[in-house]
């Protein structure tokens, strides 16, 4: 099952009923969580293994590959071939405010196979999605990249301005050669630009000079808008506000990567984000361990054979975090007084190697270093580090446990806990878990704006968390057999309407990421 809470205005919390306008205060808010529908309110929707949020809209993977959708469509984010019913004509027997004038979907769809598809081929063999605030990227198990939505910023990869009602499949990088993009093995939605990661062919220098290939690499592509450098594509795209074709995110600071490239290469994290349509960065993580081809003079070719030849080293790096975009609050380097990186720069993190990297619907970076602590970067305008004062542009969240998985939200940060104890017999260290009576580890942690999706205690005004605070959910019932009152199992999370998954026994196991929180 998914729970979900927060803002219903255009039908995204997805319960088969059809939007109203609440009568207390007059809004369009579920303070609690409730059961997503399934098809034509045909129970609750089964067998889900991620979801991802937009600004008015939500989508599902299920089990067998397919792809579920809900909410907003006026500029078809939700895959279906059209916009379908404006809701303000379509229901004239109750009050719509004037400002509600979209399309929606109050019950999940299934997403089309594409443009030409008939209503009874859907988009299949999906591994991952994600969502900006109005377009959608899906990762297939064959490594191509198909997306839909709005594309004022080229944002699906399609050259056209007009939106992209139904999945196309994301062209190859320009200049390569390939009809299509391939052997993708992330795909990121951005607000308005999507990042994906891609393995490509590695290349070194033969005695001559000549390029050969010599390995694989992971590079990232990234096509939308472009405003802020975002894209990573360097000076020569300047100029360019919308770039409607994948294309690959230049090395800019990256010294050690694999081989001799001029493109960013060993990727193996990525995040995007940023505090509105204008002021958009990303965040990539590059592998901690490199090769390179290096010549060495004291090789042994044999006889009458001069010493030397080329030999692949590995090599193990310290600084393996990047970031490109808006640098307005600082959120990627405090070393230059530079507002803005449109080639990648070194992020560097003093308390050690980067895991995950993540951004929200804000100006804060999160960033999860190897040993477990989380560093926070950008805006603390809104108490974004959670370290109770809203003031300084470097921090520690305080967690009281070490974080094995984290996200933004809006505004706000979130992240999944663990602990480690000793065994019983004392010989031995182990993930304290429920076995061990201890319920700490995949416990949830939320700081920041609380967006009315929160359902945990509030600061003095109800607006913030001023530190990392316990989430709860209250509306599902400890099982009999579990005494103990369990309630972790959170392995990832997201700042969509913030969604629960949740598992056998009721134990929510599975919160994917969104843009932005409710």
């Amino acid at each position: 099952d998914i729970l979900t809470w927060g803002g219903n205005d255009r039908g995204q919390i997805g319960t088969g009923e059809e939007p109203y306008w609440r009568t207390n205060g007059g809004t369009w808010l579920y303070p609690k969580p409730v059961l997503v529908q399934g098809e034509e309110n045909s129970g609750g929707l089964v067998n889900i293994t991620q979801i991802a949020a937009g600004a008015d809209f939500a989508l599902a993977i299920r089990s067998d590959a397919n792809v579920f959708a809900w909410g907003a469509n006026d500029k078809g984010q939700l895959g279906l071939g059209d916009t379908g019913k404006n809701y303000k004509e379509y229901r004239t027997d109750i009050h719509v405010p004037d400002n509600f004038n979209t399309n929606v979907r109050y019950t999940p769809q299934m997403v089309l196979k594409g443009a030409s598809a008939s209503q009874d081929e859907h988009l299949d063999h999906i591994i991952s999605i994600s969502v900006g605030d109005a377009h959608a990227v899906a990762l297939r198990a064959d490594g191509t990249v198909w997306t839909w939505g709005d594309n004022s910023y080229g944002q699906t990869g399609a050259e056209t301005s007009r939106p992209v009602m139904a999945p196309v499949q994301v062209q190859g990088v320009y200049n390569s050669g390939a009809l299509y993009l391939e052997n993708a093995v992330a795909a990121v939605a951005g607000d308005q630009f999507p990042l994906t990661a891609v393995v490509r062919p590695a290349y070194t220098q033969n005695e001559a000079g000549e390029p050969v290939i010599s390995g694989r690499t992971v590079n990232a592509a990234a096509f939308g808008r472009n405003d802020r450098g975002q894209l990573g594509l360097g000076a020569a795209y300047t100029g360019y506000l919308r770039v409607p074709y994948a294309t690959q995110v230049v090395k800019g600071a990256q010294k050690t990567s694999t081989y001799s490239s001029r493109f960013l290469q060993e990727i193996v994290d990525i995040a995007v984000g940023g505090v509105d349509d204008e002021h958009g960065f990303a965040l990539m993580v590059q592998s901690v361990y490199y090769r390179r081809e290096v010549w060495d003079a004291s090789v042994d070719n044999g006889p009458g054979v001069p010493k030397g030849a080329y030999v692949t080293r590995t090599h193990s790096l310290r600084d393996n975090l990047f970031g490109v975009g808006d640098n307005s609050v600082m959120q990627l380097t405090t070393a230059s007084k530079y507002d803005l990186y449109r080639e990648p720069v070194a992020i560097h993190v003093s308390s050690g190697i980067v895991a995950q990297a993540a951004i929200g619907r804000g100006s804060t970076a999160y960033i999860l270093v190897g040993n477990g602590t989380v560093a926070a970067q950008g805006s603390n305008s809104f108490y974004e580090f959670g370290n109770e004062t809203n003031t300084g542009n470097r921090g520690t969240v305080p967690l009281l446990y070490r974080a094995m998985n984290l996200a933004g939200g809006s505004r706000s940060g979130m992240a999944s806990v663990y602990q480690m104890q000793q065994t019983t017999d004392g010989l031995y260290v182990c993930v304290a878990n429920r076995a061990n009576r201890n319920d700490v580890t995949g416990n949830l942690y939320a700081w920041g704006v609380r967006n009315k999706a929160f359902s945990g205690p509030t600061g003095a005004n109800g607006t913030y968390l001023y530190k990392p605070t316990l989430m709860t959910d209250t509306t599902i019932a400890t099982p009999a057999a579990d005494p103990i009152g369990y309630r972790g199992g959170i392995m990832s999370m997201g700042g969509g309407p913030a969604a629960l998954h949740p598992g056998r026994r009721g134990l929510p196991d599975h919160v994917r990421r969104g843009q932005r929180a409710r």
